[in-house]
């Protein structure tokens, strides 16, 4: 007679948890593994970014001393090693960095005058300005800009510039900043034969330039009102705007003062 093996069955319960308890134990060691693997990963990327930030501090040192030398082929040295020194910052993700020295690159592109690569450089420094707030930079900045289109006699674009530059003047109460921009779009305005919008925002210009303290600003602004009015025929006009200017070359350089006597003379000889 063949003898039955009993078996028994463990309650459902229990079987329940002991597979949730086996699932918990193999998540618990895929988490140790993803994890250990992660610190790994933090043990080598960390000295390779700090690497990357120290070769970076000493690219952009020896671009700060090249500069110093102050002759146009160290300062194209100074811009190689700059341009260097930014490919590592953005590595790093140092923003800050990055933007200063987008900023030293156009601005040294610009003193070499190629007005172009100082335009790819500058604008896209403007978004890290702007967030960082900072009105009175970002207005010289597109100011900068403007000038550099106007340089390349792309009046159109240098107009846009110069017009964006007056809101954050504005905005920061900067008196001499939003003269100084009107002035600039009433040089675009007169490049492009627009008279008229040319005399209105030199007109706008002046006051501001008086509330600033900035004689050098009002001088130059009369000095443009009446070369506006003798390119227009209007002798008599731009000879009251010369007289106004005189008293206020007088105070600042010889140089300007012995030009604009000579357009003086000029103007009375033809009368």
């Amino acid at each position: 007679m063949a003898l039955k093996v009993q078996t028994h069955r463990l309650p459902f319960n229990i079987s329940r948890g002991i597979r949730r308890a086996l699932a918990m134990s193999l998540a618990v060691i895929l988490f140790l593994s993803v994890y250990q693997q992660s610190i790994r990963a933090v043990t080598i990327i960390q000295p390779m970014q700090e690497n990357k930030r120290i070769t970076a501090q000493q690219r952009f040192e020896e671009g700060d001393r090249l500069r110093a030398q102050g002759t146009p082929e160290s300062l194209k040295k100074a811009i190689e090693k700059y341009a260097e020194a930014l490919v590592l910052f953005q590595a790093v993700g140092d923003r800050e960095r990055e933007n200063s020295l987008l900023v030293t690159i156009g601005l040294g592109y610009s003193t070499l005058g190629e007005w172009q690569k100082a335009i790819d450089h500058l604008n896209p420094a403007l978004p890290f300005i702007r967030a960082a707030g900072d009105q009175q930079e970002e207005a010289s900045i597109l100011l900068i800009i403007g000038k550099m289109y106007h340089s390349l006699e792309k009046e159109p674009e240098a107009l846009d510039y110069f017009s964006q530059s007056l809101l954050p003047s504005r905005a920061s109460g900067d008196h001499y900043g939003e003269a100084n921009s009107l002035f600039h779009v009433g040089q675009a305005h007169f490049a492009m034969q627009e008279n008229e919008k040319a005399i209105d925002s030199w007109n706008q210009s002046l006051p501001l330039f008086r509330t600033a303290g900035s004689r050098s600003g009002e001088a130059v602004t009369l000095a443009s009102l009446g070369r506006l009015y003798v390119s227009q025929g209007e002798k008599h006009k731009a000879i009251g705007y010369f007289n106004q200017t005189l008293p206020l070359y007088k105070n600042l350089t010889k140089k300007d003062e012995a030009a604009l006597l000579n357009d003086l003379a000029e103007l009375h000889y033809s009368l």
